[in-house]
């Protein structure tokens, strides 16, 4: 969870760093002030953190879901061998795919 944390903290970081707007030419020093320019900066980088938070939810999401899917294959094969598949009514290569699809998780 802290490695999650820190890669969206990182990844915040390096879009506000590395997506600047363009610049334009103002018409006096004195047209703008502190606060329009941080409200500036904040309504061009927020869409693209909120982007990356999604893109970083969305992965660990999957990874999360490949972890669930190792974890059944696994606690499945090792309380069921090849006779207890074959008592069930499958046939051999039932079992040998079930290994497979665990062993491709791993």
């Amino acid at each position: 969870m802290l490695a999650l944390i820190t890669l969206t903290a990182m990844a915040a970081c390096w879009l506000g760093l590395t997506s600047a707007s363009p610049i334009t030419k103002r018409a006096s020093p004195l047209s703008v002030n502190d606060t329009q320019i941080l409200q500036y900066a904040c309504k061009s980088i927020e869409p693209r953190v909120r982007r990356m938070s999604l893109m970083i939810a969305r992965s660990a999401f999957a990874v999360t879901a490949e972890n669930l899917e190792h974890t059944f294959y696994s606690d499945a094969l090792s309380k069921m061998d090849a006779a207890a598949f074959e008592a069930a009514g499958y046939p051999p290569w039932v079992r040998n795919r079930s290994a497979a699809v665990n062993d491709g998780l791993a």
